[in-house]
């Protein structure tokens, strides 16, 4: 039987495609390669995105997507033998070469004694940090092979344990908890005092968002539900439920306007001498608060902008509509 012609809908969407892609080439690049950028849309067809994903088929390491067929594969191989198209990225470090990127980096940082980096730390143009979490993964053995990721070699898993083995790398991530509990009690004597621990949401304090973390904690204390599986431990417990019963933090949340409006009160006082309360919106955080986001909004919930946002209680407006009246808050305050 003589072969058809005519192609089913999907090799005419998959060949649009392709006939796209050396389009672009010849127009972009002298057809010098079909390497086009993971953005790039021809017409309405997204290119990159596409080459992207025959890439994966052609590879045929990810083994949720099909391979390719004979006739899609010959002509993508065609390609590649030519040198126009590559399935590996050239400018992808190798395993080694990041591995020895990260002793640089520990050497330089700390010595050679510490190789234990922050989740967002990126050196020599290496997101360092993600890196070095996904081989904790694979040491692990929690990563998911059936997304096509391999497994560590033997010669990679050797070098990554005789840290381990050297004190100079941890397999499972520290506990921040005593770290970020110590912080909330500095938090506590320099800003108000020792009085409390009520940090407040948006409060970031020693570049750690502090605020979050204490709601969390709070979260965890009263059994809910958390991005965290974990619960917590006895003595993290014990710690919290002190300060609970101590009357130095609150489980539950209070009604906090009242406590950001004496703090916009003693901005006042800090600034201008009590002569009027209107923070810049964009103002840095006073005492950990976003002050100045606080009173933009105070003001729309006032004018009745409210959008998802709860209405002002009577005496929460009774209190704005006073500083309105002793000229000390402007509704307008771009408005001279």
């Amino acid at each position: 039987m003589a072969r058809s012609n005519a192609e089913t809908p999907v090799s005419a969407v998959w060949r649009a495609h392709y006939e796209a892609l050396l389009n672009w080439s010849s127009r972009t690049v002298g057809s010098q390669h079909v390497n086009c950028p993971k953005d790039c849309v021809v017409g309405n067809l997204p290119i990159g995105t596409w080459l992207v994903d025959q890439r994966a088929r052609m590879r045929g390491t990810d083994k949720s997507i099909a391979t390719l067929d004979g006739e899609r594969r010959a002509l993508l191989q065609a390609l590649v033998d030519d040198g126009k198209l590559w399935l590996q990225n050239p400018e992808r470090r190798s395993w080694d070469e990041v591995f020895q990127a990260w002793t640089r980096w520990a050497h330089e940082k700390h010595g050679g004694n510490d190789y234990n980096v922050r989740h967002n730390e990126t050196y020599e143009g290496i997101r360092l940090g993600t890196w070095v979490n996904l081989q904790r993964m694979r040491l692990r053995d929690k990563y998911p092979q059936e997304n096509g990721k391999t497994p560590l070699t033997a010669q990679q898993k050797a070098a990554l344990l005789e840290l381990v083995a050297q004190g100079k790398f941890r397999i499972d991530a520290v506990d921040r908890f005593p770290i970020k509990f110590d912080l909330m009690m500095k938090w506590s004597e320099e800003t108000v005092g020792g009085r409390h621990c009520n940090v407040p949401y948006d409060c970031v304090y020693e570049g750690e968002r502090l605020g979050v973390w204490l709601n969390t904690q709070r979260q965890r204390l009263r059994g809910g539900t958390t991005k965290s599986k974990s619960e917590l431990k006895a003595e993290q417990r014990e710690m919290l439920e002190k300060l609970v019963q101590e009357r130095k933090l609150w489980v539950s949340e209070p009604n906090m306007w009242d406590e950001k409006y004496n703090l916009l009160l003693q901005w006042s006082e800090d600034n201008n001498n009590g002569e009027h309360v209107n923070i810049p919106q964009a103002a840095p955080p006073y005492k950990g608060v976003q002050l100045g986001s606080w009173l933009a909004t105070q003001r729309n919930r006032f004018r009745g902008k409210l959008g998802k946002m709860k209405p002002l209680t009577p005496e929460q407006e009774l209190k704005l509509n006073e500083l309105i009246t002793q000229g000390k808050l402007k509704m307008n305050p771009l408005k001279q």
